[in-house]
């Protein structure tokens, strides 16, 4: 019965999105979706959300292509109930966020488009599918139950094939604008792999980005103080070798060792931090973290962060070591 009342508060916490009609009809989809035990298709849950046929099937379908509700204030809603419900005042939330297919069939799918699919994908083989691409931003939140952490959607896109559409980094982007409007006492904390890199130099003031570096970035030195010389200040100082190239002249004594936590498995790695410029990514400094494999099994992997403190860097090593090892 806890539940039960709980889920009825949730549900009820949405109702400003919808006007009343369409209220009543998420209500009962909500419900249909979960009693549906088939796929979890309109047609599927039809039969569980309205059993004695009170509404056509049509105006389950016309819900989501034309009632009057918007996808932005469905997401503000619930991620205020989320993070009210399960986050302390105060606390720096953890974000990660990823981009994910749907594989979908037919000829007339909206939105779907040619996809790399990463689970079949390997280093020397790229299967593409027919699928709906999706950016979730997720809260990761650890359960009480203990365990790997979840990742719970606060916002979500899907990244269209157009001419001059939006990209993913722009979906990203928006995403966590949103989000910091949505939740204006708050900093966060966003962890992304590689590709979403480029985010360094497009973030929120309250967010910290903590990813994945290339090998092969062009990295700088923190640029010298003025000169007292004529004309503008420099805005990086000498080139340093690649990240590859670079942690192969790190001296013995620069090296930490430093627990992770790689898919649920206790490790510890060797770690060099250093401030380095990444101008391609943005003109801030950002924090470089080398890790490397106490064994030498494993060549080493090379992270940044946008805030200068590897106390940071270190509180979120659960999920910095599940990106290592993936």
């Amino acid at each position: 019965m806890p539940h039960i009342m709980e889920t009825l508060a949730f549900m009820t916490a949405l109702g400003p999105v919808f006007a009343k009609p369409a209220f009543a009809t998420f209500l009962n989809l909500a419900a249909g979706w979960i009693l549906c035990p088939a796929r979890h298709t309109i047609t599927g849950i039809y039969p569980f959300a309205d059993p004695i046929r009170k509404k056509c099937v049509q105006i389950c379908h016309r819900f989501f292509r034309a009632a009057s509700w918007t996808q932005a204030k469905l997401f503000a809603h619930w991620t205020r109930f989320l993070v009210a419900r399960l986050c302390a005042d105060g606390d720096t939330l953890l974000l990660s966020i990823d981009d994910t297919t749907h594989k979908k069939t037919g000829r007339k799918i909206e939105g779907a488009r040619v996809c790399r699919d990463a689970v079949r994908s390997t280093r020397s083989k790229t299967v593409f599918c027919w699928a709906l691409q999706y950016i979730p931003l997720c809260l990761v939140y650890p359960p009480p139950w203990g365990g790997e952490p979840l990742s719970i959607p606060l916002n979500v896109r899907l990244n269209r094939k157009q001419p001059q559409g939006a990209s993913l980094l722009d979906h990203a982007a928006d995403m966590l604008r949103e989000v910091a409007q949505w939740l204006p006492d708050r900093d966060f904390r966003l962890v992304a792999d590689g590709a979403f890199a480029p985010l360094a130099g497009r973030l929120p003031s309250r967010v910290t980005l903590i990813s994945r570096l290339r090998a092969d970035a062009a990295l700088y030195e923190l640029p010298p103080p003025p000169a007292g010389q004529r004309g503008r200040p420099r805005l990086k100082g000498a080139k340093l070798p690649k990240p590859s190239m670079l942690a192969q002249v790190v001296p013995a004594n620069e090296w930490r060792l430093e627990p992770t936590c790689e898919r649920g498995v206790l490790r510890h790695r060797l770690v060099h931090v250093r401030t380095v410029i990444w101008a391609r990514v943005s003109k801030k400094p950002v924090l470089l973290v080398i890790s490397r494999d106490m064994d030498g099994k494993q060549p080493d992997d090379f992270f940044f962060s946008t805030r200068l403190c590897f106390e940071i860097f270190r509180r979120v090593s659960p999920l910095v070591g599940t990106i290592t090892s993936g």
